[in-house]
């Protein structure tokens, strides 16, 4: 109990650090736990795998929330070969570390197992901050980190199983709880989330339920809680439950999220590692030379370099899962505790280093080494055009309308499918980064008549308008804060909460109007 508490205030004491100086929460936590455990205030052992593992079930928990398979939507082909490309190559390399280095078998199968995988917490937090959940890019690393999940939770009964016997049933149980529980989540979770949806206690209440019933149902079959509640969180993974439920789990997944992080630097320790050789080179495998190998794939399957490096970058790194398959391990007598600790070292490492990975200064590094993809020699020119960045439904209505109307149009687009569609109906299209400036210097921005973006993010805006120069640009945005600060000369920007589709282009008939009426020049677009 002392062990909790201490934890406990070390966790609000960084949480109140991290808030303070502007800092990422999950190394501040992990810090603070490291060094409750070099000043030799972290408790027992036995209690601090206690507190380890009451975080890292609630947290497996909260992952499972946050996988919408609906997500993934057009482009789950790329995401199950780019996630199984990436699973065989980390655990190979894992496997073979652990060969290399003298372990058992069975060892270097879990060290295997644990590095496969990618760490949602990071994925899906850099993703949101990030404003890129339902691009291209965030659609495939959603449909990535689910599957990769799901194939360690299928496997992980079988890794530390006795027999062929034992780890055939694991594996069964484990699959049909998945099926249970996506069952639960298309027929249950929405027809008893909806009547309460005004009622943050009473989601509260459903929320654990999900998580007791299916973390009591695992053990009951065999398996392991923490399996259970991960599975329990695909219960409410679906929209719209999943966002019904987040407003009331939030506080419930920053919680646990740093009891987690403290208890797992408690753990780590770095004072009496006996080898380092493991940490470095896995860190080394896993952030320098999967990017290498997996960007062609990423670029082969119909990502922009662009997207392809950020990608990479992203999900170059393993974290809670790499965890939870060595704590299981370590728990069950079957791995030794310098090997968890070296492991979960792995793991906090590259967790910190996966964000300045896929940052635009790595990307923009990368590209000036000669992995930036030619641009075709025959690109269209966008001079009196007017230019799209970004090519979605209201933007392809408004396209087909300043057709009909004699005009001249461009687009700008990173999903093959949209572009495709584009030509198909013969409208001019380039597939890329929206807001490359390599890409929009070539096609000659500032000689269009007009600009149209309807990019998601705010740095995206920012940078387009530096770039047009002073061409009227014209910007949807769903910040309307972004829409007040980056209105104003030669820019107007509408508030997707105000302006939906038909809103949109009764908006855009409007301003040309203006313009139209100011400006005889406007008059091409």
């Amino acid at each position: 109990m002392l062990a909790l508490m201490i934890i406990l205030v070390a966790a609000a004491i960084g949480q109140g650090l991290a808030a303070w100086r502007r800092l990422p929460a999950i190394p501040v936590l992990v810090g603070m736990g490291i060094l409750l455990d070099a000043a030799g205030v972290a408790g027992e052992i036995q209690e601090r795998k206690d507190a380890l593992r009451l975080g890292l079930t609630v947290v497996l928990f909260m992952v499972g929330t946050q996988l919408d398979p609906a997500i993934v939507q057009g482009w789950r082909r790329t995401a199950a070969i780019f996630g199984l490309a990436q699973f065989t190559l980390l655990g190979a390399t894992g496997f073979g570390l652990g060969i290399l280095l003298g372990f058992d078998q069975r060892a270097a199968l879990y060290v295997g197992l644990a590095i496969a995988a990618s760490s949602t917490i990071v994925v899906t937090g850099v993703l949101r901050s990030r404003e890129q959940v339902f691009e291209p890019l965030g659609r495939v690393a959603i449909g990535v980190v689910l599957l990769q999940d799901l194939l360690v939770f299928l496997l992980l009964p079988a890794v530390g199983a006795t027999d062929l016997a034992e780890a055939a049933r694991g594996t069964a149980a484990t699959l049909a709880l998945v099926l249970l529980a996506l069952a639960v989540s298309r027929f249950v979770m929405p027809r008893l989330v909806a009547p309460l949806e005004d009622d943050g206690e009473s989601l509260l209440l459903v929320t654990l339920a999900m998580l007791f019933a299916f973390a009591g149902l695992a053990d009951a079959i065999g398996l392991r809680p923490e399996v259970g509640a991960f599975i329990g969180g695909l219960t409410l993974a679906r929209f719209p439950v999943n966002g019904v439920v987040r407003g009331p789990a939030g506080s419930l997944s920053a919680f646990f999220t740093a009891i987690f992080c403290v208890s797992l630097g408690t753990l780590v320790g770095i004072d009496d590692l006996p080898d380092i050789i493991l940490p470095t080179l896995a860190i080394a495998g896993i952030v320098l030379v999967t990017p290498l190998l997996l960007i062609p794939l990423g670029r082969a399957l119909g990502l922009t370099t662009r997207s392809s490096i950020e990608l990479t970058g992203l999900m170059a790194q393993c974290g809670e899962l790499a965890v939870t398959v060595m704590l299981l391990g370590w728990l069950s007598g079957q791995l030794p505790t310098p090997l968890f600790r070296e492991v979960a070292l792995v793991a906090v490492a590259t967790m910190l280093l996966a964000p300045a990975l896929a940052s635009d200064r790595a990307v923009h590094a990368i590209l000036r080494f000669g992995w930036r993809r030619p641009l075709p020699a025959d690109l269209p020119s966008a001079e009196g055009t007017v230019l799209f960045v970004g090519a979605g439904p209201s933007a392809r209505a408004l396209m087909r309308r300043i057709r009909r109307r004699g005009g001249s149009v461009l687009a700008i687009d990173d999903d093959p499918a949209t572009t495709a569609m584009l030509r198909a109906e013969g409208i001019p299209v380039v597939h890329g980064e929206g807001a490359d400036p390599h890409l929009l210097h070539r096609i000659g921005v500032r000689r269009a008549a007009t600009i149209v973006s309807t990019v998601r993010r705010r740095r995206d805006h920012e940078r387009l308008t530096r770039l047009a120069g002073r061409v009227p640009v014209l910007l949807r945005t769903f910040d309307p804060e972004l829409a007040a600060a980056l209105g104003g000369d030669g820019v107007k920007a509408i508030s997707e909460a105000d302006a939906g589709a038909e809103a949109f282009l009764a908006w855009y008939d409007a301003w040309a109007a203006e313009r139209a009426a100011t400006d005889p020049a406007a008059r091409r677009g």
